[in-house]
């Protein structure tokens, strides 16, 4: 068979990431927008430090996979700009508000793009975004905020309305704190990471962001219970159900 030009060209893919959410029986479509193209269910996976977020990103592409989905797991956009060396100056307010709007403005081309995409596939797809557009108001003034919004012409309304549901994991600060990490860590995923917040500080992100995504009419809150696997489970059950919704006969 003749190689695929798109990956050929890409010498750094990793073919695990790249192919772990990929269904390998895929159902039948439910909720169409036009003939072709599918409804994209999109998720904002978000919560406080140390909440297992990318242990559940694996999970759900497993289960979502499985039950006939294909999973897209689209990356932090504040991570990928750290991590390509951008510096966030916080010395004057145009600088975080040049900052806090590329980042939204970022966001939101890269949700368009990839839902885009998913939708032309013609399979049953969700789409989790590692936090969503809403994440940012946590990081700054509600004064700042809303001036955000304005720069990019969009509203909080609109915001919520881009998500199918907002799947919040609480921190292990609240209820685990056995295995809450900080300073200089590697994550559940084994990448290292410097997380800054006392567990005190985690906790007061994590209401923090909760009450920044509370408005969304399925806002799901996903504690600490009696097992970090019991965790997973809750949260890529809570993202099957609104998938589900969407395309009702993959329930299997």
């Amino acid at each position: 068979a003749a190689p695929d030009p798109i990956k050929s060209a890409l010498s750094r893919l990793d073919p695990h990431l790249a192919s772990r959410g990929r269904t390998l029986a895929p159902g039948a479509v439910g909720t169409r927008h036009e003939p072709g193209k599918t409804h994209v269910v999109r998720i904002a996976l978000t919560g406080g430090p140390c909440a297992g977020k990318s242990s559940a990103l694996a999970h759900l592409a497993k289960a979502g996979s499985e039950a006939g989905f294909d999973v897209i797991t689209a990356p932090e956009i504040a991570t990928v700009a750290f991590n390509s060396g951008l510096a966030f100056d916080t010395s004057t307010t145009e600088n975080i508000l040049a900052f806090q709007t590329s980042l939204v403005s970022l966001q939101l081309q890269m949700e368009r793009s990839f839902t885009t995409i998913a939708a032309a596939s013609g399979r049953p797809t969700i789409i989790v975004y590692d936090r969503g557009l809403v994440d940012a108001k946590g990081y700054m003034s509600q004064a700042i905020w809303d001036t955000v919004l304005s720069l990019c012409s969009i509203s909080e309304d609109y915001c919520f309305a881009r998500y199918d549901g907002v799947v919040h994991l609480v921190t292990a600060a609240n209820g685990a704190p056995q295995f809450y990490k900080h300073g200089k860590v590697v994550d559940d995923a084994g990448n290292n990471v410097i997380r800054n917040e006392s567990p005190e500080e985690a906790i007061a992100l994590d209401d923090q962001m909760q009450t920044s995504w509370r408005a969304h009419p399925r806002h799901v809150v996903v504690p600490n219970g009696s097992s970090f696997e019991r965790k997973l489970e809750r949260a890529s059950s809570a993202i099957l159900e609104i998938a589900y919704e969407k395309h009702p006969q993959h329930r299997r």
